[in-house]
């Protein structure tokens, strides 16, 4: 009902008004200056000190001795050990507490165009959870770090019908994030397969699936990399990203790499760390080239990834709104490139 009334007032200026009388034409207001002092830290000491004294000269000899007593006994019980009694009253686990298995979530197969659906059927207030696994198989090895690159660029960008200040807001006011990974997956046991992924990820209400379908569409299939500026930023941005993340998060590098040298899967998911990281740096130092290439590039790595070939599709909402993400994800996927590609080897 508050979802209700909150859009309902995107129609009949519920926010204008408010933000009239509350803010334009509010009869009030508020002067607060904030002067800094230099001697704060020693006033504030000085005052403390004032303050003990005078609870100091108030004190008896004998509230001086329960003072004493009680800071002797307080240190006493601090550093006297638990006796086996008083330990055998903390709540434990023991071993066979524990499960053996974790819980299965609901699943249910299922095909639509020739596209695998995942379907859980779990409350969620009225939120779709969508998962696209793209197959990343045709894309050549020679153009991974590009893959990885269009992760930090789509709906970064502008595209067909918006820039992309436009397209941000429209994403924030319609869903609850659209993100983007590209990644390798194995088969359960069966460490030495290889699927590589290029996963999407959003969310939005039901009601709002149309506008989250058609900016899927949009960002997908309508992006452009004609904005030198905004390329630039974005690269810099990449590149500031994975500093600090090398600083903070080292020994996941070097387990990665470690990782790369025993499967297939590892070293196409290390390739989007110190690999792409020296790409992003060598795309920079050349940036008019690179800028060329990218466009090259993304125009022939597009169709390649988002096609319906190879696709599964993972939908999380209740079951009883199951069907209406059917009837859009329907209308979604014949946009996508029906195109057929090979399987491109990888070294």
């Amino acid at each position: 009902d508050l979802l209700k009334k909150l859009r309902t007032g995107l129609d009949n200026s519920y926010f204008e008004n408010l933000i009239r009388k509350y803010f334009l034409e509010n009869p009030h207001a508020t002067l607060l200056t904030l002067a800094p002092s230099k001697t704060m830290a020693a006033e504030k000491e000085q005052a403390m000190q004032q303050e003990l004294a005078a609870r100091r000269a108030k004190m008896t000899d004998e509230d001086l001795r329960q003072i004493v007593a009680a800071t002797k006994a307080l240190k006493e019980r601090q550093q006297t050990p638990d006796s086996a009694e008083a330990l055998a009253k903390i709540p434990v686990l023991e071993r066979k507490d524990i499960r053996k298995k974790a819980y299965e979530w609901p699943l249910e197969v299922k095909e639509q165009n020739g596209v695998e659906l995942l379907e859980s059927d779990i409350t969620t207030n009225g939120i779709a959870y969508l998962q696209f696994y793209f197959d990343a198989k045709a894309v050549p090895q020679e153009d991974l770090p590009y893959a990885y690159l269009l992760c930090a660029l789509l709906g970064s960008v502008d595209t067909k019908a918006h820039g992309y200040m436009d397209l941000a807001n429209l994403t924030n006011l319609h869903t609850g994030g659209i993100s983007f990974d590209l990644g390798a997956y194995t088969e359960k046991d069966a460490p030495q397969s290889f699927l590589p992924k290029f996963k999407v990820q959003a969310k939005a209400l039901l009601p709002k699936l149309p506008e989250l379908f058609s900016l899927l569409k949009e960002i997908l299939t309508e992006s452009r990399f004609t904005d030198k500026k905004r390329i630039r930023e974005l690269l810099e941005q990449e590149q500031v990203s994975i500093e600090l993340s090398m600083q903070r998060s080292a020994h996941q590098i070097v387990a990665s790499r470690i990782a790369a040298y025993f499967t297939k899967a590892a070293a196409y998911v290390d390739e989007g760390g110190l690999p792409y990281y020296a790409f992003v740096k060598g795309f920079l130092k050349d940036f008019d080239a690179s800028f060329a290439k990218l466009q090259e590039t993304a125009a022939r790595l597009l169709p390649r990834l988002f096609r319906t070939q190879g696709l599964a599709v993972s939908i999380t909402t209740a079951g009883k709104d199951m069907a209406s993400v059917e009837k859009e994800l329907s209308s979604f996927l014949p946009c996508l490139s029906q195109q057929a590609f090979d399987e491109e080897p990888y070294a």
